[in-house]
């Protein structure tokens, strides 16, 4: 069984990804390694940590069913998050990609 070794990837849902980004890129000093986004908002900027290599995927779904209402842990806001193990291949043969 592989162990897990760390966090590799935190995707968020969040109201505004550009504001979003430039709290994480001051706060932690990351960096953008992709910014999609299209005129509404819609889309994903990802943000890279640099001295652990940790990737922040800023997700936002702006439009109908999505109103931007504040944060409330009784809703959905994780995407998703994938874990680092030590022996990637042995994870069923997916690469370390189990699903």
């Amino acid at each position: 069984m592989p162990a897990i070794s760390g966090l590799i990837f935190l995707g968020l849902s969040v109201r505004d990804a550009r504001r979003s980004a430039a709290w994480y890129r001051e706060l932690f000093g990351m960096d953008t390694v992709r910014e999609r986004l299209d005129e509404a908002g819609r889309g994903e900027v990802l943000l890279r940590e640099p001295t652990s290599g940790l990737l922040i995927g800023l997700l936002a779904h702006p439009g109908p069913g999505n109103e931007g209402e504040p944060f409330s842990e009784f809703r959905t806001g994780l995407d998703h998050a994938e874990l680092g193990v030590i022996e990637p291949r042995s994870a069923g043969g997916m690469g370390g990609m189990a699903g």
